[in-house]
């Protein structure tokens, strides 16, 4: 869906912004509507705007959103000061301070020039790596999933870091159940699901809720394929094949069970509001990954694929060629 939004009035008046698809990740990381990595903006003409410029300059949204919500707090906690960002204030809801401190960025020059390269390097430079929302150094993705502990674990444990790798309505219990439940072996079921899902090159959200939606797609193939004998069982197989594929690179990269904690801590901490008041998942990641890992058929003490998951899934070829 596209649609066109013109500037009547206001300081952007006469500017054409083209919406089309999926943009929340820019409108929830730098509006006010997630109270975790905002800056504060939320006049609707320079969050669209922010949208434009983000897509000029080729960047990735929950980057931005993850980086400059620290740097923002990193300011308002007294961490950095006026004379450490050149004169800037980045106050909650100064747009221009935002548009100066990118540009800088892209330039290489003043405060924002410290400010590229691993976030993680950055918030430790900043002394504010209590700050940073990340998974693995990577930006999570739009939303306060601290209430709900399948989404956020599913985010921890996908396979090309913080990502949408599994079915939220098959988790929908999970926004007013903070518990650890059955969610860990859930996560690795939908997420086999999701992944097919993906190998088939449609939207998630094409595929989210819909009836029969894997027995749909199985059939689809088939007819589009000729492969009439095409099953629901191996489509789902090749799901738990790419779950198994991404870990094995991972692991032949160095990837290790300590990788799986690499989260920043205010994803793990209690929220202070709504159904998930007081609640936090971090004490209960340990256990989380320990189940997650017996369901997928990894080793516990490294996370590695086991050898009988990979002859299972017919993949002892990949893993001899990648040494694992």
């Amino acid at each position: 869906m596209t649609f066109l939004v013109d500037f009547l009035s206001h300081r952007f008046e006469g500017v054409h912004h083209a919406v089309a698809g999926y943009l929340q990740n820019c409108h929830f990381h730098l509006g006010s509507y997630v109270h975790l990595l905002r800056i504060g903006v939320d006049d609707p003409g320079r969050m669209l705007v922010m949208t434009d410029y983000y897509d000029d300059i080729g960047m990735e949204s929950g980057h931005g959103g993850s980086l400059l919500g620290m740097v923002w707090e990193a300011y308002d906690r007294g961490l950095i000061s006026k004379e450490d960002t050149g004169g800037l204030e980045l106050t909650w809801g100064n747009y221009d301070a935002f548009m100066e401190i990118w540009q800088q960025m892209l330039e290489r020059r003043g405060f924002g020039g410290k400010l590229t390269g691993d976030m993680k390097d950055v918030a430790r430079a900043l002394n504010a790596e209590d700050l940073l929302v990340h998974v693995k150094g990577g930006a999570i993705n739009m939303h306060d999933w601290r209430p709900m502990w399948g989404a956020l674990f599913g985010q921890i444990i996908a396979g090309s870091g913080p990502s949408h790798q599994i079915e939220y309505p098959q988790l929908a219990f999970d926004h007013s159940n903070t518990t650890v439940g059955t969610k860990p072996e859930m996560v690795f079921e939908t997420q086999k699901e999701k992944l097919w899902e993906d190998n088939l090159g449609v939207c998630m959200f094409a595929c989210q809720a819909v009836k029969d939606v894997v027995a749909l797609a199985t059939k689809s193939v088939a007819l589009a394929t000729g492969w009439s004998d095409f099953s629901e069982e191996e489509a789902i197989l090749a799901g738990e094949r790419t779950i198994n594929l991404m870990r094995l690179i991972a692991v032949s990269r160095g990837l290790t069970r300590e990788s799986d904690f690499d989260v920043g801590k205010r994803l793990l901490e209690a929220p202070t509001a709504g159904p998930g008041a007081g609640t936090a998942m971090g004490p209960h990641l340990a256990e989380m990954v320990d189940r997650y890992y017996t369901a997928a058929g990894w080793e516990l003490s490294t996370g590695r694929p086991t050898r009988a998951t990979i002859r299972r899934l017919g993949m002892e070829d990949i893993a001899a060629e990648l040494g694992v």
